[in-house]
């Protein structure tokens, strides 16, 4: 066999897979191996004595990280109330922007991929996006896509409410009254903007945290998505104050 063979097969073959750590026990301890002495002369019963230790060390740091939780919860429960007539000012200031909202989102890569030909187009006549936190933020939000009159449906709002009770999520969504035939629109394979939108599953809610947690916080960052162009505004703008001042030295 040729080295070249030899090398193909070497790389042709499979790589081993890393074996898996077993927790010491008594079928295991002392039985050869590469175990450390002092973990070969732990006997199944102090194992088991150093494993309670460790579970009432993990359930003191539990009551301390849910007591954070709910710490941050409240923090967060204040400042969303702050936010609420600022989110208010910037959707009046924002109604007069054409299409801010729908550049916004389709700004953002996730969002744009879920979006057809379409209703690209239709969200043309979107004019303004709500996401509104239920008072205790953790119970759920009310979404709420407004819309100039279009020719796609009759609609000039469309919500979706999510409820979360007891972990259970639920979802509720304004019956969309389309004017167009939907049955010929293209078919797509994956979930598309307006099949979420006017579905009253809690499915696709990765669909909903790219709205509630990236867009809608920042809709500036993605409506420009010029993300860092202030800095090279700046550098230029250095850039030609220095050579401004150099041709006045020279002269």
């Amino acid at each position: 066999m040729s080295s070249d063979a030899v090398k193909k097969e070497e790389v042709d073959a499979p790589s081993a897979k890393r074996p898996r750590i077993e927790a010491p026990n008594e079928n295991n301890i002392g039985a050869g191996g590469d175990a450390p002495e002092e973990i070969a002369k732990l006997d199944a019963e102090a194992a088991a004595a150093l494993f309670e230790k460790l579970e009432e060390v993990q359930k003191n740091l539990d009551v301390i990280n849910e007591k954070a939780s709910d710490e941050v919860l409240q923090v967060e429960q204040k400042y969303n109330k702050q936010r609420r007539p600022l989110f208010a000012k910037r959707g009046e200031i924002s109604v007069q922007l054409p299409q801010f909202w729908m550049t916004a989102l389709m700004n953002h890569s996730a969002f744009a991929e879920i979006v057809t030909e379409e209703e690209e187009e239709c969200l043309r006549s979107l004019t303004k996006l709500e996401v509104e936190d239920a008072e205790d933020i953790k119970s759920g939000c009310k979404v709420s896509f407004y819309f100039s009159p279009n020719r796609f449906f009759e609609n000039s709002v469309i919500t979706k409410d999510f409820h979360t009770i007891d972990y259970e999520a639920t979802c509720e969504t304004t019956e969309i009254k389309w004017k167009i035939d939907r049955s010929k629109s293209p078919k797509s394979d994956k979930i598309t903007f307006f099949a979420w939108l006017a579905g009253n599953t809690t499915d696709h809610m990765d669909i909903l945290d790219v709205i509630r947690e990236d867009v809608y916080p920042n809709p500036i960052h993605y409506f420009a998505a010029t993300e860092g162009a202030a800095e090279e505004a700046s550098s230029e703008s250095s850039t030609e104050e220095d050579e401004e001042l150099d041709a006045d030295d020279s002269d």
